[in-house]
Protein backbone atom coordinates (compact mmCIF):
# COMPACT_ATOMS: atom_id res chain seq x y z
CA UNK A 1 0.00 0.00 0.00
CA UNK A 2 1.66 3.11 -0.64
CA UNK A 3 1.83 6.20 1.64
CA UNK A 4 -0.27 8.87 1.16
CA UNK A 5 0.12 12.32 2.94
CA UNK A 6 -3.36 13.85 4.15
CA UNK A 7 -3.54 17.35 4.69
CA UNK A 8 -6.17 18.36 7.34
CA UNK A 9 -8.14 21.60 8.28
CA UNK A 10 -10.81 22.57 10.02
CA UNK A 11 -13.64 21.83 7.46
CA UNK A 12 -12.31 18.24 5.98
CA UNK A 13 -9.63 15.71 5.71
CA UNK A 14 -7.98 16.18 2.31
CA UNK A 15 -5.67 14.38 0.47
CA UNK A 16 -3.33 15.24 -2.98
CA UNK A 17 -2.85 12.77 -5.41
CA UNK A 18 -1.32 12.91 -9.02
CA UNK A 19 -4.77 13.98 -10.45
CA UNK A 20 -6.61 15.74 -7.95
CA UNK A 21 -7.52 16.18 -4.27
CA UNK A 22 -10.03 13.93 -2.10
CA UNK A 23 -11.74 15.65 0.60
CA UNK A 24 -13.13 13.46 3.38
CA UNK A 25 -15.51 15.10 5.30
CA UNK A 26 -15.58 14.33 9.44
CA UNK A 27 -19.55 13.71 8.40
CA UNK A 28 -18.53 10.73 6.86
CA UNK A 29 -16.11 9.24 9.19
CA UNK A 30 -19.24 10.36 11.38
CA UNK A 31 -21.32 8.30 9.77
CA UNK A 32 -19.19 5.28 9.71
CA UNK A 33 -18.68 5.11 12.76
CA UNK A 34 -22.43 5.30 13.23
CA UNK A 35 -22.98 2.08 10.79
CA UNK A 36 -20.37 0.30 13.51
CA UNK A 37 -22.51 0.81 16.02
CA UNK A 38 -25.63 -0.90 14.11
CA UNK A 39 -23.13 -3.84 13.54
CA UNK A 40 -22.56 -4.57 17.34
CA UNK A 41 -24.87 -7.15 19.15
CA UNK A 42 -25.70 -5.43 22.32
CA UNK A 43 -26.19 -1.69 21.88
CA UNK A 44 -29.46 -0.39 21.40
CA UNK A 45 -27.94 2.88 19.03
CA UNK A 46 -26.22 6.08 18.91
CA UNK A 47 -27.17 8.61 22.19
CA UNK A 48 -28.55 11.58 20.89
CA UNK A 49 -27.23 14.20 22.95
CA UNK A 50 -24.09 14.60 24.82
CA UNK A 51 -25.17 15.90 28.21
CA UNK A 52 -25.55 12.20 29.67
CA UNK A 53 -28.99 10.81 30.98
CA UNK A 54 -30.78 8.48 29.24
CA UNK A 55 -30.63 9.84 25.86
CA UNK A 56 -33.12 9.27 23.01
CA UNK A 57 -32.52 6.80 20.07
CA UNK A 58 -31.64 8.22 16.53
CA UNK A 59 -33.82 7.51 13.83
CA UNK A 60 -31.93 7.08 10.62
CA UNK A 61 -32.28 10.95 9.46
CA UNK A 62 -29.25 11.62 11.64
CA UNK A 63 -27.46 9.00 12.58
CA UNK A 64 -24.01 10.49 13.08
CA UNK A 65 -24.99 13.29 15.80
CA UNK A 66 -23.77 11.09 18.83
CA UNK A 67 -20.55 10.52 16.91
CA UNK A 68 -17.67 13.36 17.70
CA UNK A 69 -14.82 13.49 15.44
CA UNK A 70 -11.62 15.23 15.75
CA UNK A 71 -9.23 14.60 13.33
CA UNK A 72 -4.90 16.68 13.85
CA UNK A 73 -2.26 16.43 11.67
CA UNK A 74 -4.30 13.22 9.78
CA UNK A 75 -4.85 11.10 13.16
CA UNK A 76 -8.47 10.87 14.33
CA UNK A 77 -10.24 10.42 17.84
CA UNK A 78 -13.37 9.31 17.67
CA UNK A 79 -15.91 9.73 20.40
CA UNK A 80 -18.92 7.16 20.41
CA UNK A 81 -21.97 8.35 22.72
CA UNK A 82 -24.41 5.02 22.88
CA UNK A 83 -26.90 3.02 24.68
CA UNK A 84 -26.87 -0.34 25.36
CA UNK A 85 -29.06 -2.97 25.81
CA UNK A 86 -29.99 -4.05 28.98
CA UNK A 87 -28.11 -7.55 30.30
CA UNK A 88 -25.19 -6.32 27.83
CA UNK A 89 -21.45 -6.88 29.00
CA UNK A 90 -20.37 -3.52 28.74
CA UNK A 91 -16.70 -3.93 28.87
CA UNK A 92 -16.96 -6.22 26.33
CA UNK A 93 -19.27 -4.63 24.14
CA UNK A 94 -17.82 -1.11 24.15
CA UNK A 95 -14.28 -3.32 23.19
CA UNK A 96 -15.91 -4.86 20.13
CA UNK A 97 -16.93 -1.07 18.99
CA UNK A 98 -13.74 0.34 19.37
CA UNK A 99 -12.41 -1.97 17.49
CA UNK A 100 -14.76 -2.06 14.70
CA UNK A 101 -14.72 1.67 14.69
CA UNK A 102 -10.51 2.23 14.60
CA UNK A 103 -10.60 -0.66 11.63
CA UNK A 104 -13.86 0.40 9.40
CA UNK A 105 -12.65 3.87 9.93
CA UNK A 106 -9.16 3.04 8.69
CA UNK A 107 -9.90 0.67 5.93
CA UNK A 108 -12.54 2.88 4.87
CA UNK A 109 -10.95 6.31 4.70
CA UNK A 110 -7.45 5.90 5.56
CA UNK A 111 -7.10 8.11 8.04
CA UNK A 112 -5.29 6.86 10.96
CA UNK A 113 -7.58 6.47 13.96
CA UNK A 114 -5.49 7.01 17.41
CA UNK A 115 -8.34 6.81 19.65
CA UNK A 116 -11.85 5.78 20.35
CA UNK A 117 -13.20 6.35 23.43
CA UNK A 118 -17.19 4.84 24.23
CA UNK A 119 -19.83 6.88 26.36
CA UNK A 120 -22.45 5.00 27.41
CA UNK A 121 -25.08 7.46 27.63
CA UNK A 122 -28.30 4.92 29.02
CA UNK A 123 -29.22 1.36 29.23
CA UNK A 124 -32.30 0.44 26.71
CA UNK A 125 -34.94 -2.16 28.88
CA UNK A 126 -37.06 -4.22 26.67
CA UNK A 127 -40.47 -3.20 26.92
CA UNK A 128 -43.18 -5.83 26.10
CA UNK A 129 -46.83 -5.92 26.56
CA UNK A 130 -47.90 -7.39 29.56
CA UNK A 131 -48.51 -11.20 28.86
CA UNK A 132 -52.42 -12.11 28.12
CA UNK A 133 -53.99 -14.97 30.75
CA UNK A 134 -53.85 -18.08 28.36
CA UNK A 135 -57.78 -18.32 28.74
CA UNK A 136 -58.40 -14.91 27.60
CA UNK A 137 -55.77 -15.99 24.71
CA UNK A 138 -57.74 -19.10 23.49
CA UNK A 139 -61.36 -17.45 23.48
CA UNK A 140 -59.87 -15.31 21.25
CA UNK A 141 -58.31 -17.72 18.82
CA UNK A 142 -60.52 -18.59 15.62
CA UNK A 143 -61.42 -22.15 15.29
CA UNK A 144 -59.40 -24.54 13.66
CA UNK A 145 -60.16 -24.71 9.60
CA UNK A 146 -61.36 -28.03 10.19
CA UNK A 147 -64.45 -26.83 12.10
CA UNK A 148 -65.31 -24.24 9.69
CA UNK A 149 -65.64 -27.45 7.21
CA UNK A 150 -68.40 -29.18 8.56
CA UNK A 151 -72.09 -27.73 8.28
CA UNK A 152 -73.32 -25.92 10.78
CA UNK A 153 -76.05 -27.52 12.84
CA UNK A 154 -79.74 -26.23 12.08
CA UNK A 155 -82.54 -26.66 14.32
CA UNK A 156 -83.97 -29.35 12.15
CA UNK A 157 -80.80 -31.61 12.39
CA UNK A 158 -80.97 -30.59 16.36
CA UNK A 159 -82.36 -33.04 18.40
CA UNK A 160 -85.30 -32.20 19.58
CA UNK A 161 -85.35 -31.88 23.65
CA UNK A 162 -89.32 -33.10 24.51
CA UNK A 163 -89.58 -35.94 22.03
Amino acid sequence: MEERDVNVNSESMEEEIDIGTVRISPDVVSAIASVAVTEIDGIAGVAQNLTGGLAELLGKRNVSRGIKVEVNDGVAVIDANIIVNYGAVIPAVSAKLQEKIKDDVETMTGISVDRVNVHVQGVKLETSAPAEPKEEAEAETPAPAEDEAEPAETAQDAPAENE
